[in-house]
């Protein structure tokens, strides 16, 4: 075949293949320019994930923190503490608190705003607090929080007031944010994060950061002026990035903020296929081209908006659904990691409940008992206070479970449970121990208040307990164990409670305190056991 340029047939080749080269040439280029853009949307949607998880983060950090502050501050003994300044053992509860809480620092402040105790300067004292807005808000709100720096580092700040009853003193409970802090995010989202303050018209510091040192310099120089700015294109190391800034705190003329950031160059590398997979189908006509670069866009971006969606309903605190995306990689992780942070909450509360909890009444069982028994009885050592131990065994039980059966003695045992519970303070703890067997925990544990608690009990038992319309009259027999007089061990005080149970119940006394009298020989002790059970 002839390919003469004055043959005909050459020309219309030539044509052809000038114009296919004209389109296919304009293809590329707009699909580069598409490639381009979308990879753009993508990395700034990802940022936003990345953000919305971020703040989530955040506010579960600042709900722990809340929650390890209000445990505090309601302790009796570090209310008791801060109310007779006794600077020593507040210091102790910070620090032991904060072990607990794997918190960074602990402070204590004055209400006029000065520092009595802090944990990462345990030596000085009576230093202004800076953050006064933050008691200021808790004042009003009961319990403010807030992103501050301390010795040029970063911490996430709750505040929360002491009350005896009123508010005597305010407790503050922070995580450091460092590197560790953003290499963890980074773990999470892929994506850089930097941490960032500023006063007023002062340059941009970086506390925490998950780019290298010598890359730092350059989003400063980047971020420099306008920090209201969401989204900003900037060069670090040479290198395209599209970064989000995210404000997390303003405290007067200080602004923090945090800076999340990706590489241009690693979010268009999956679009370059596109752009390679044009070139080898050369003779693919431009309508399959667009029509298969708008799949691929869809294929890439439908499960970057499940996943947005999931991070909206997270945001709303619906944690109910799970992500379904079978995709690997960057975005398989990402799914993946949203479904065990979902799980989290619901295992956590399951496995406590099963731990320490009576299946039947909602009471604590008696693993958590014992643990509540020794942990008041090392305070009450460490303060020389008086504790008191209630044991109770029901009368007439066993008839009720083998006349009426075991669905009128569950319901028997709840509504014990709750009558129980009507009559305690809120700091008492009662507990069902096993079977019909409840013990009570009285941390004020002077004679005339457990008596007056023990009368309250037998009275509250008095009426009879409505089980499928039949009325069922329950008693009680209580025996009484104080600390220090009859004990200083958990299992010595609830051993010495029931031997005066069950002489209360000999004596149909209603309640007795144990008496060192009351004490048998092993074997005998165990006769009189069986003979009393046997009589009810």
């Amino acid at each position: 075949m002839s390919f003469s340029f004055e043959n005909l047939r050459t020309r219309i080749v030539l044509l052809f293949a000038t114009m296919l080269m004209v389109v296919q040439g304009l293809g590329l280029l707009l699909i580069n320019a598409a490639n381009y853009q979308i990879a753009k949307e993508t990395i700034e949607q990802e940022l936003g994930v990345g953000e919305r998880i971020f703040l989530r983060l955040l506010d579960q950090q600042r709900e722990q923190l809340e929650q390890s502050a209000a445990l505090l501050a309601s302790e009796y003994a570090f209310r008791k503490a801060v109310a007779t300044n006794d600077t020593a053992t507040i210091l102790s509860a910070l620090t032991n608190h904060g072990a607990r809480a794997s918190a960074s620092v602990m402070l204590l402040v004055s209400l006029d705003h000065i520092v009595l105790a802090d944990t990462l300067h345990p030596e000085s004292r009576s230093q202004p607090f800076l953050y006064a807005n933050l008691t200021k808000e808790a004042e009003t709100k009961g319990k403010a929080s807030g992103i501050v720096t301390i010795d040029g580092r970063l911490y996430q700040l709750v505040v929360t007031p002491v009350d005896a009853p009123t508010t005597i003193a305010w407790v503050g409970v922070g995580f450091t944010i460092d590197d560790k802090t953003a290499g963890d995010l980074k773990k999470l989202t892929a994506l850089g994060v930097s941490f960032l303050s500023r006063n007023k018209d002062e340059p941009w510091r970086i506390h925490a950061s998950t780019l290298s040192e010598n890359t730092r310099s350059g989003l400063l120089l980047a971020i420099d002026g306008d920090a209201g700015r969401r989204s900003i294109d900037m060069s670090l190391d040479n290198e395209a990035h599209i970064a989000r800034l995210a404000m997390i705190e303003k405290l007067g003329e200080t602004q923090i903020v945090a800076v999340l950031q990706r590489s241009l160059k690693e979010g268009i590398v999956p679009f370059k296929r596109v752009s390679n997979a044009f070139l080898i189908l050369a003779l693919v006509s431009i309508v399959v081209s667009l029509i298969g670069s708008i799949l691929i866009a869809q294929n890439i971006t439908r499960p970057i908006n499940e996943l947005a969606d999931v991070a909206r309903r997270i945001e709303g605190g619906d944690y109910a659904q799970t992500v379904r995306i079978a995709q690997k990689g960057q975005i398989g992780t990402l799914a993946s990691s949203f479904n065990h942070m979902m799980g989290i909450a619901s295992r956590e509360k399951e496995n406590l409940r099963r731990a320490f909890e009576d299946y039947l009444t909602g009471l604590p069982n008696r693993a958590m008992f014992h643990d509540r028994l020794t942990q008041t009885l090392k305070l009450a050592k460490r303060h020389n206070l008086p504790v008191s131990l209630m044991m109770l065994d029901l009368d007439r039980f066993k008839y009720v479970n083998d006349t009426l059966g075991h669905p009128v003695g569950d319901l028997v045992l709840k509504e014990v449970a709750l009558r129980l519970r009507g009559v305690l303070r809120g700091t008492d703890t009662v507990a069902r121990l096993g079977g019909d067997e409840f013990a009570i925990l009285l941390t004020s544990g002077c004679p005339e208040n457990t008596s007056t608690v023990a009368r309250k009990v037998l009275q509250s038992l008095e009426s009879p307990i409505l089980a499928e319309g039949q009325p069922i009259d329950i008693g009680t027999s209580i025996g009484i164990a104080y600390y220090p007089e009859h004990g200083d061990d958990a299992d010595i005080l609830l051993r010495h409670a029931d031997i005066a149970m069950y002489a209360a119940k000999r004596d149909k006394s209603g309640f007795a305190t144990y008496d060192a009298r009351l004490e048998v020989n092993r074997q005998d002790h165990l006769t009189l056991l069986g003979e009393l059970r046997r009589a009810i």
